[in-house]
């Protein structure tokens, strides 16, 4: 709390890694931001008291120097947190501890957005690593169940940083 008769504190510490943040996400029902840095650490802080409920490393993040998480998405239950670090595969974690429950894809699919489908049994993903797709993972294997390559779209679509899909069933 704010001491009386001061309006704002400015230069806090709350929600600050040491290192660039990359993605962000809020929980749907505000209490929860997790945030992703430059070096791989994905945190998970009260909002909006800032108060670090926890933290985690992302596994195999220290692939050519370069670690950034690069999106997040958070499900419609506030329970499973997706997450895609710039040298690492698609991470699902339990919201509420942090504890990695599976993994999607390979290296060579860093996803550079990530979305849950409405009905919570898919994960979809644009991978712009080797060749630009949306991918559909079901969520109870971690297996793809379709991907869709997007043509002639390689160089635009790795600059992407904000992209927002309406989520339905892919059709090949």
């Amino acid at each position: 709390p704010l001491p009386d008769g001061i309006l704002a504190r400015l230069g806090s510490n709350r929600f600050r890694h040491g290192s660039p943040v990359y993605a962000m996400e809020f929980s749907n029902d505000d209490q929860r931001l997790y945030t992703g840095s430059n070096d791989g650490t994905l945190r998970c802080s009260a909002f909006p008291s800032g108060k670090i409920l926890w933290s985690v490393t992302m596994p195999n993040v220290a692939v050519n120097g370069f670690e950034a998480v690069v999106a997040i998405a958070i499900s419609a239950d506030d329970n499973l947190l997706a997450v895609s670090a710039m040298n690492d595969t698609t991470v699902l974690y339990d919201a509420r501890t942090g504890k990695e429950l599976k993994r999607m894809g390979d290296k060579r699919d860093r996803s550079s957005w990530l979305g849950f489908s409405s009905d919570g049994k898919s994960l979809f993903a644009m991978t712009t690593t080797q060749a630009t797709s949306v991918r559909e993972y079901d969520l109870a294997t971690g297996e793809t169940i379709s991907k869709q390559d997007i043509q002639d779209c390689f160089d635009e679509a790795a600059n992407m940083r904000n992209i927002h899909f309406a989520i339905g069933r892919m059709q090949d």
